[in-house]
C-alpha cells in the first residue's frame, strides 16, 4: 500500500507491467491488491486481465486474481451481479480467491450488500463468498 501511495500508476511503466508485484515473495496478494487497478485503461476489460493473471503461476497467479477482484470493488458495490461476472476466470481457486478480494471490504462496509453479491455467484462458489462475509477484512 505504501509503493502504492508513493509510485502509483508510474509501476506500469516499466519493463512489466506486473512490477514490483511480480518479484514479492511472501505476500504478493497484498500488493497485487493495489496494483491490478492501474492495468485498468478506458479500453481494458477484465478479460484481458484475467488472462494476464492466468499466465502466472502459484502464490503470483492468486495476488493477481485478488487484486483483479479488488480492483472491480466500486462496480460490485454499484452492481453487484458483477461479481459473478468478474470472477468466472480461471479455476475454482482462482475464482475464489477474486470473490475474497471483492467481498472483504464490501462486507466489512455493507453487509447486505455483499450477501446479494454472492447471489449472483454459481452455487458452488456461493457458501464460499458467504463464509468469506462472516470472516470479514483480512481473514
Amino acid at each position: 500500500m505504501e509503493r502504492d501511495l508513493i509510485h502509483g500508476s508510474a509501476d506500469t511503466t516499466g519493463a512489466s507491467l506486473l512490477v514490483p508485484c511480480n518479484q514479492e515473495e511472501d505476500f504478493p496478494a497484498a500488493c497485487y491488491r493495489y496494483k491490478v487497478k492501474y492495468l485498468f485503461h478506458p479500453e481494458t476489460t477484465v478479460a484481458q486481465v484475467a488472462d494476464l493473471c492466468l499466465g502466472l503461476q502459484g502464490l503470483q497467479r492468486l495476488g493477481c486474481f485478488h487484486g483483479l477482484g479488488f480492483s472491480q470493488l466500486n462496480d460490485v458495490f454499484r452492481e453487484p451481479s458483477l461479481l459473478g461476472v468478474t470472477c468466472r476466470y480461471g479455476s475454482t481457486q482462482d475464482q475464489k480467491i477474486c470473490i475474497e478480494g471483492a467481498i472483504e471490504k464490501l462486507a466489512d462496509y455493507d453487509p447486505r450488500r455483499a450477501a446479494t453479491a454472492c447471489k449472483s455467484l454459481a452455487p458452488e462458489l456461493t457458501a464460499h463468498c458467504q463464509q468469506t462475509i462472516a470472516y470479514g477484512f483480512y481473514s
